[in-house]
C-alpha cells in the first residue's frame, strides 16, 4: 500500500525575484509542506518563469532539471507563518536529508492532483 498525505499546508506563491529594470518579476516559487502517514514532513517547491514572448508565467524546472524540489523539514509546525519558518529554515548542506523515491512521488502526486491545478 502506498504512502498517504495526512496533513498539508499550501503557502502558494511564496518567493519571487526582484523586478528587473522594466518592473518584470521573472520567477515565482511555490511552496507547500506535507505530512505523510509514516510521520515524515516534506517541503515541496515548484517554480514558474515569466515568458516574455507570451507575457505569462509558465511552469518550469530548477537549474538541476527537476520540476520539484523536496526535502525533509522536521522543524516545521503546521501553524507556522511562512516567513517566520522559511527565514529560520536550516540551509541545505551535504547533511540535508531528502525523501525516498516513494515519499517524493507521493508528495508530487498529491500536489499535482490537488494543488497545482488550482494555481
Amino acid at each position: 500500500m502506498g504512502l498517504r498525505i495526512v496533513k498539508y499546508r499550501n503557502y502558494g506563491l511564496s518567493v519571487e525575484t526582484m523586478p528587473d529594470d522594466k518592473g518584470i518579476v521573472d520567477m515565482n516559487m511555490y511552496v507547500s509542506v506535507y505530512e505523510l502517514d509514516n510521520g515524515k514532513k516534506i517541503c515541496l517547491e515548484s517554480i514558474k518563469y515569466y515568458n516574455k514572448e507570451k507575457k505569462e508565467f509558465e511552469w518550469g524546472e530548477f537549474a538541476d532539471g527537476d520540476k520539484y524540489h523536496t526535502c525533509y523539514v522536521d522543524h516545521f509546525n503546521f501553524g507556522d507563518d511562512f516567513n517566520d519558518w522559511f527565514h529560520n529554515m536550516p540551509m541545505w548542506t551535504p547533511e540535508t536529508k531528502f525523501p525516498s523515491d516513494n515519499e517524493h512521488i507521493a508528495v508530487v502526486k498529491y500536489y499535482e492532483n490537488n494543488i497545482k491545478r488550482q494555481i
